[in-house]
């Protein structure tokens, strides 16, 4: 019988470490960025955002501009802080493809 406690407490222990640990890998520091973009053709919500070809967020919204005279498509990205200091007013972001599939990212 006190096998099965100790078992249960560490099984506890092992379940809540594992959820730390995916809750703060979902919730540590973002940052978000909004880009517009003529056309978004094929580009999803949840679509991976790289930063020379690292994985650094995912989009998180796609909408019509806020400006109705813009004819643009606002596409809403969340990065990990990380990645902040490496985007400038420079920075270019571009739509491409990913794989045999097709699947979009934004680059």
């Amino acid at each position: 019988m006190k096998e099965l406690k100790t078992g249960m407490i560490v099984f506890l222990a092992l379940v809540v470490f594992v959820i730390t640990v995916l809750m703060l890998g979902e919730f540590g520091d973002r940052v978000t960025y909004v880009i517009d973009f003529p056309k978004v053709v094929g580009l999803t919500i949840d679509a991976p955002v790289q930063l020379n070809g690292v994985q650094v967020g995912r989009v998180t919204d796609i909408e019509f501009s806020k400006d109705v005279t813009s004819n643009q498509v606002s596409v809403t990205i969340n990065l990990f802080a990380s990645a902040k200091n490496r985007i400038n007013r420079s920075t270019v972001a571009d739509i491409s493809t990913m794989g045999v599939l097709g699947d979009k990212y934004i680059a």
